[in-house]
């Protein structure tokens, strides 16, 4: 999929989210042995930026979505891409503001990878195994995640830090009590063998270029079926013996003021008391609207 569509200029937080990248590069410096012997001051070599890309997963189209995709893209234009999750309105109706993923541009279609077309973050993440050559990490948010400011969405993806695996939530050991245990375990046998199961809440988490690859090879592993997301990416991050790190708790330790990280599965958040992260959220109709853990299901 191009990308390279001509992008809004006049952005305010761009230049902070890219100056904070550069400032991820590590500092090479040679020993003094070493400088020594080449009988010259060596200056300290610097790795290049970090590529990072961030993926926006979305079924709904409303004033609060449009409003929020014309912000990201203003913000991170070409690190930006939207994921079209809606297979009642097939075509992506933010492609007059956005770069947007959907089931007629899906990109990758033609390497018959898809067994048929599923849920929004399925396609995000073939999209982001094609493409991984094209970045460092990549960044997966869905709709529901609400921010009260964009400058806390860019200083969250600029946090420097090099874990594969940047969850929002404790990684649990997978037990019988957990409602999709017996499917996961079906799935996932021939792949991990032994090796205790894991899961965690997957709404805004980053991935590493080598962390897709061992989603690759999974899949390829099981004939081109995917495990359930919410263990398959923490399993495969820990039996890979990949650096795995919870991006809230680094986001409290860097961040210059106080701010909330509240991600939940159930009950909605419908006021937003302090700056911060809240999940869910649903917006529908004009308004915020409740759920509860009784919900079966909320879009």
């Amino acid at each position: 999929m191009d990308l390279s569509r001509q992008r809004r200029r006049g952005v305010p937080w761009l230049p902070i989210f890219l100056a904070v990248l550069c400032a991820v590069g590590r500092s090479v410096t040679l020993g003094s042995t070493q400088r020594k012997m080449l009988g010259v001051a060596v200056a300290a070599k610097k790795v290049a930026p970090t590529r990072t890309m961030l993926l926006y997963i979305v079924s709904h189209n409303d004033d609060y979505q449009r409003e929020r995709i014309l912000e990201l893209e203003q913000t991170f234009q070409d690190k930006f891409l939207v994921v079209w999750d809606n297979n009642e309105e097939t075509t992506c109706p933010f492609q007059d503001i956005a770069a947007c993923l959907d089931n007629e541009r899906v990109g990758i279609s033609t390497k018959q990878r898809f067994n048929y077309i599923c849920c929004g973050l399925e396609k995000a993440v073939m999209w982001s195994i094609d493409n991984r050559s094209q970045f460092d990490y990549v960044w997966f948010m869905e709709d529901d995640v609400h921010y009260t400011a964009i400058s806390e969405l860019v200083n969250v993806l600029g946090m420097p830090s090099m874990a594969d695996l940047l969850h929002q939530r404790a990684i649990e050991t997978v037990d019988h009590e957990w409602s999709h245990a017996e499917t996961v375990h079906q799935q996932a046998g021939q792949i991990f063998g032994s090796f205790g199961l894991r899961r965690t809440m997957l709404n805004f988490y980053r991935m590493s270029s080598p962390l897709l690859d061992a989603l690759a090879k999974i899949y390829d592993q099981r004939q081109q079926q995917w495990i359930f997301f919410e263990s398959l990416i923490p399993t495969a991050a820990e039996f890979y013996n990949m650096t795995v790190d919870n991006w809230t708790t680094m986001y409290y330790q860097h961040s210059n003021y106080q701010v909330v990280a509240n991600l939940r599965f159930r009950p909605c958040f419908t006021t937003f008391p302090t700056p911060g992260f809240y999940h869910p959220v649903k917006y529908r109709d004009g308004s915020f609207q409740n759920c509860t853990v009784d919900d079966v299901y909320v879009m």
